[in-house]
């Protein structure tokens, strides 16, 4: 028996994949986790990134699989153009205040397409913008990657006319030189709910965002990324982006991304002269034999990230809303755990960052026996009713009613084909 496989009530587990760490056994046997798991979604070109901040490509119809384990998402748009190349004319390269210099710095990906933005000495805004958009309302992501040459700090910002005009939506202003975000910033056409964030890459790099509702189906936006001398809030901005007398500092671009109707950043797409949609990842089980119709104990450890306004229930087995699932999210930021017919539920809050870490979650059924289920060492639920992993026709991970993910890794996946027993569960979920 391979050593990593888990075991409950000394019983090694008939099925263990330990997704973070690339590696399964079916039936006591190293077995690969592609003769396992099939995967279908389209191209184009997205990524994954690891816990070294590297973000690696995957073109079409395969399993994204990183030190986090199995990245699941629901379909996206970038609708921005050449995203990974800020400085394609007439793409890129409006707003004024900046020169475009060299685009070969080497990125998180390992291209070297990075885009060097030097800011100019006029007393003005300092920027590189998109040319329009036209997300229309709803909730909208602008995010990109970035990383400090000498000026210190930048500025994400949304705003909905070219240049100086009026009419800015929001900013996200960051530190670059200890890598936080600083504070954000609405206009007079603010949006609702508006937040930020950052995350450190690779060799120096940072992807930030910015998250806001838009009221107005507003023709045109324009997401820019900004150069700024400041990490507080001093004032005299020009459509929210600082101005500011530049002194010929440098910051450099890459990974450009709007998506429009999400909370949230998901994973770089790869744009080139159009904006480009990826489908979402359907992770699909070759192969079910190995499973029991009548009993079984499955076991997960997940990540998810936050679905504010959210509806509908993404699951980690299963794929029908009469499928039987071990998890699902409601619309409110927290997590829920679901069973069956929805009669039991297991609830953990979302933790710091929206993030639900650490999500360890075990169901056992047996025939007539009803189904107990475990969360975080929580108290043990039982429900009713059966859960019949086999009555569907294909069993996939992470989907759920009207085809949601669960927008998170999936660290682990574990399958028993007896009923282990309640206190099992407790402990592998601990």
């Amino acid at each position: 028996m391979p050593p990593f496989v888990l075991s409950a009530d000394g019983l090694p587990a008939t099925l263990d994949m330990d997704l973070a760490n690339d590696r399964a056994a079916l039936n006591g046997f190293v077995t690969p986790i592609t003769s396992l798991l099939s995967c279908t979604r389209s191209a184009p070109t997205c990524f994954y990134t690891n816990a070294a901040g590297v973000m690696v490509p995957h073109g079409a119809d395969t399993l994204r699989i990183g030190s986090a384990g199995l990245l699941v998402e629901a379909g996206s748009t970038n609708s921005l153009k050449s995203s990974l190349a800020m400085g394609t004319s007439p793409q890129w390269g409006n707003g004024g205040g900046t020169t475009l210099g060299a685009s070969n710095v080497t990125t998180p990906a390992g291209s070297a397409a990075g885009q060097v933005i030097t800011e100019n000495t006029a007393d003005s805004r300092h920027i590189n913008e998109h040319e329009a958009i036209n997300p229309g309302a709803g909730t909208h992501t602008w995010s990109c990657c970035f990383k400090d040459v000498d000026r210190g700090a930048c500025a994400l910002v949304v705003g909905t006319a070219s240049g100086d005009g009026i009419g800015e939506q929001m900013g996200a202003y960051f530190n670059l030189a200890n890598g936080t975000l600083a504070y954000t910033k609405t206009g007079v056409a603010a949006p609702a709910n508006v937040s930020g964030g950052i995350r450190a890459l690779s060799d120096g790099w940072y992807l930030g965002w910015i998250t806001g509702t838009f009221v107005a189906a507003t023709a045109n936006y324009f997401a820019a990324l900004c150069l700024s001398d400041r990490v507080t809030d001093t004032g005299n901005y020009q459509s929210l982006c600082p101005s500011y007398v530049g002194t010929s500092k440098s910051i450099v671009g890459w990974g450009a991304q709007f998506e429009p109707n999400k909370a949230y950043p998901t994973s770089l797409i790869e744009t080139t002269s159009a904006a480009a949609t990826r489908d979402a990842d359907e992770p699909v089980f070759s192969d079910t034999s190995w499973s029991n119709l009548l009993s079984g104990t499955y076991y997960a450890d997940v990540i998810v990230l936050p679905r504010p306004s959210v509806t509908g229930s993404p699951r980690i087995w299963g794929r029908s809303n009469t499928a039987r699932c071990i998890m699902s999210a409601n619309g409110n930021n927290t997590q829920n755990n679901t069973f069956d017919d929805g009669s039991v539920s297991l609830n953990a809050t979302a933790g710091s960052g929206g993030f639900l870490t650490g999500a360890k979650i075990a169901v056992a059924t047996s025939s007539g026996g009803g189904v107990a289920a475990c969360m975080n060492a929580g108290t043990v639920a039982t429900d009713a009713d059966d859960f019949n992993f086999n009555s569907q026709a294909q069993n996939a991970l992470g989907w759920g009613d009207g085809g949601r993910q669960i927008d998170g890794h999936l660290r682990r996946i574990t399958y028993w084909n007896t009923r282990r027993s309640n206190a099992a569960l407790q402990a592998l979920t601990a």
